[in-house]
């Protein structure tokens, strides 16, 4: 699609997230999506490319995005969104689970890494949510062509159970095709590997991990995996090969990781994490805007003469 141009001078700049409107467009579509949610009585968190409201119900931001780029003028955005979400709207108050098979389900489930808050909580009926990551909880989303929902208890239980849906869910994510993969070089002689895209599980790949390093071409050494989750929309990862010292991309990616949690665009964690042994370690902190490091002596070891790709069966 084109961007839009103000008058003559030059193309006005993009939206980080819905990159066929420019930033003030995104801004305004974004206003308007709220205003039409408080007409029917709900209350949204609006995001770069999706709504959440108080239940956990997710609107993706792209399809009335696309429907108000090919409007005619910006003046009838207000209608279109509108009927949008009273489109929205409607459907949730239908329950879109409620027809929903077991075999459907299996099939739409994804595996999501979702950063911990009291909210989901047994209480709160997601009480099958486990702690993946330092911080960091694996639930499981249904996911449908605008928006994807959170599973409860009572969901989990009626449409296979935990560990059923649970392998589903990351089965999918496996399936799921590279949206975008970048080497960055931010320092000299470091390197590590971004992924990005608009799917909101880009960066719950860290649960398969093994298989999204296969992905991109590498194996996880036994040292283990640098990998910082800003957003759901990037996973950065660096495996700790041969006799690289470990300090150097530790430092680069907690600085990446930082600055791609600050933007608050879809926030999981600001922080580097070391998989090794098949767990995760939180090995960075960010307190009063610095960086810190965990430098811990496992992850500061050399490499012993062994040191090779991770023996097959190490789990993700």
């Amino acid at each position: 699609m084109r961007l839009f141009r103000r008058g003559r001078g030059r193309p006005a700049a993009t939206d980080q997230h819905l990159t066929f409107l420019t930033r003030e467009q995104a801004s305004r579509l974004r206003a308007l999506v709220q205003e039409a949610f408080a007409a029917q009585g709900r209350t949204v968190t609006v995001h770069g490319d999706h709504a959440r409201d108080e239940q956990g119900m997710h609107v993706g931001l792209a399809n009335v995005a696309a429907q108000c780029q090919a409007a005619p003028s910006e003046d009838g955005w207000p209608d279109i969104v509108a009927a949008h979400v009273r489109r929205v709207a409607a459907t949730a108050a239908t329950d879109v689970l409620a027809d929903v098979t077991p075999d459907r389900a299996l099939a739409q489930t994804y595996a999501m890494l979702y950063a911990a808050s009291p909210a989901l909580n047994p209480e709160s009926g997601y009480g099958y949510a486990r702690e993946a990551l330092p911080g960091l909880l694996e639930v499981l989303a249904f996911d449908s062509p605008d928006s994807f929902r959170l599973l409860t208890d009572g969901e989990v239980d009626r449409l296979g159970g935990v560990t059923t849906l649970r392998e589903a869910g990351r089965a999918n994510l496996r399936a799921l095709p590279v949206e975008s993969a970048e080497r960055v070089a931010p320092a000299g002689g470091v390197e590590f590997d971004v992924l990005s895209g608009e799917s909101v599980y880009t960066a719950s790949r860290a649960l398969v991990l093994s298989d999204t390093l296969g992905q991109l071409g590498q194996a996880a050494p036994r040292r283990g995996v640098l990998a910082c989750l800003p957003s759901r929309h990037q996973l950065a990862v660096h495996p700790l090969g041969g006799d690289d010292p470990a300090i150097e991309p530790l430092s680069e990616m907690a600085h990446f990781a930082h600055a791609g949690y600050s933007q608050g665009i879809g926030r999981l964690s600001p922080h580097v994490y070391w998989w090794h042994d098949g767990g995760w370690e939180q090995v960075s902190t960010v307190r009063d805007g610095h960086v810190g490091l965990h430098l811990s002596s496992g992850l500061l070891a050399p490499p012993g003469p062994a040191d090779g790709p991770e023996p097959p069966g190490h789990p993700a």
